[in-house]
């Protein structure tokens, strides 16, 4: 699963590079709003249904049970994705004048772009329920082969803006239907027209507000760059700087996924000293990680990146060390996130992360910065309040729960 997202992270990096030397610093800007936006509303939609199913199907042994759980949860997620999917044609207008330049064609690429990910990451998650890795790896490596093929393509061809947006288009449509082959080969999709099947998913709802908010964390910030109006090149400067980050999260995504079911699962069998041995593991892993991006953003990291993005791209060490700082307490916080959906307490980090957003779309407003600096003291102040809220809580739930039972 590691290497699998090694591979996409490593994919997207040299498909960012293809397309920001093809079509310049300020084309690569609009290329970069179009991806956060899909890939954050997709998040949104559907990764918390993933991630129940992902704790919830492995502790379901009898298989009539398991049938009927996922009769409801694929009717309910289709009716809900349906109604979503209206609702944001719905809202068209207003989306295709702020985000997509006037251009219906954009907003039409983008919403089959959404369609077809928020799709595949649901069945991803379904696969995750039943404790099949490997499909999973092998869902994610035919998304980053079809990005970087179709891209090494148009980068030959001199591409424009509209061709970088398709290449996401084939690599989001081609995943899809491969993903549902593999679902296929051990279970069946259970589908159903009974309304009496249709839940209110509740949990998996919080949970994706949680993931979209962890899982398209920094796309929400080249988001809110745009509802500010900062210009395309200072939003194509700084996801140039966040390809580098993004293939550090990719890595530790790597970790995360399956790190949430053995969480439960340890849990479940009432080894406590496991899950907090787990916890203390990947954290001295994510403070190697931070010394490491501090010593390469203070010495040779800018002058890499503008060799492999151009010259039109400059890039200035503090930023480098700034979002080594932020991407490291985001990992910390995404850490405590899985612990808090293991230990199934979902609306105190539900509500914890709607403070968070609430806090950094005020500090996006109010602080008088400009540019990418905007985008780093907004996110490092937002990041420091939610991991001392969280991490508060997970520390009485260690002492409470661990440490009394010895």
């Amino acid at each position: 699963m590691t290497f699998a997202l090694a591979f996409n992270g490593i994919s997207l990096f040299l498909f960012q590079i293809l397309s920001a030397r093809s079509i310049g610093k300020e084309e690569f800007g609009k290329l970069s709003l179009f991806y956060s936006l899909f890939f954050f509303l997709a998040d949104f939609l559907s990764s918390g249904f993933r991630d129940f199913s992902a704790s919830y199907l492995p502790e379901i042994q009898k298989k009539e049970i398991k049938e009927e759980f996922l009769k409801k949860y694929f009717f309910s997620f289709s009716f809900y994705s349906t109604f979503f999917y209206i609702l944001l044609w719905i809202f068209s207008p207003f989306l295709i004048k702020k985000f997509f330049e006037g251009k219906t064609l954009n907003f039409f690429l983008f919403s089959l772009c959404f369609l077809f990910m928020f799709s595949t990451i649901f069945l991803r998650g379904v696969l995750l329920g039943f404790l099949k890795i490997t499909y999973v790896a092998f869902s994610n490596i035919s998304f980053g082969i079809s990005l970087i093929i179709s891209g090494i393509i148009f980068y030959l061809k001199k591409g424009e803006l509209i061709h970088f947006q398709i290449s996401y288009l084939i690599s989001t449509f081609l995943t899809f239907p491969i993903t549902i082959y593999l679902l296929k080969r051990i279970s069946n999709f259970y589908f159903s027209t009974n309304f009496k099947n249709l839940i209110f998913p509740k949990i998996p709802l919080m949970m994706s507000t949680v993931n979209s908010i962890l899982e398209s964390y920094f796309y929400i910030g080249i988001i809110l760059m745009k509802i500010k109006n900062i210009p395309y090149s200072e939003i194509g400067l700084l996801s140039a700087i966040l390809t580098f980050f993004l293939g550090i999260k990719t890595i530790y995504t790597g970790i995360f996924i399956p790190l949430l079911p053995n969480l439960s699962y340890v849990l479940s069998e009432n080894k406590k000293q496991k899950f907090y041995k787990y916890l203390k593991i990947v954290t001295i892993l994510i403070i190697v990680t931070l010394l490491i991006l501090l010593i390469s953003s203070i010495t040779f990291l800018p002058s890499l990146w503008q060799f492999f993005f151009g010259k039109e791209f400059k890039f200035k060490k503090i930023d480098f060390s700034l979002i080594s700082i932020i991407i490291s307490i985001y990992l910390i916080i995404r850490l405590l996130s899985r612990a808090f959906f293991a230990i199934k307490e979902i609306k105190y980090i539900f509500f914890s992360f709607i403070l968070y957003l609430f806090l950094l779309l005020i500090f996006f407003l109010v602080i008088p910065l400009s540019g990418i600096k905007i985008f780093e003291i907004s996110f490092l102040i937002s990041n420091i309040i939610l991991f001392i809220i969280l991490f508060l809580k997970i520390k009485r739930f260690i002492e409470s729960k661990i440490f009394s039972a010895n």
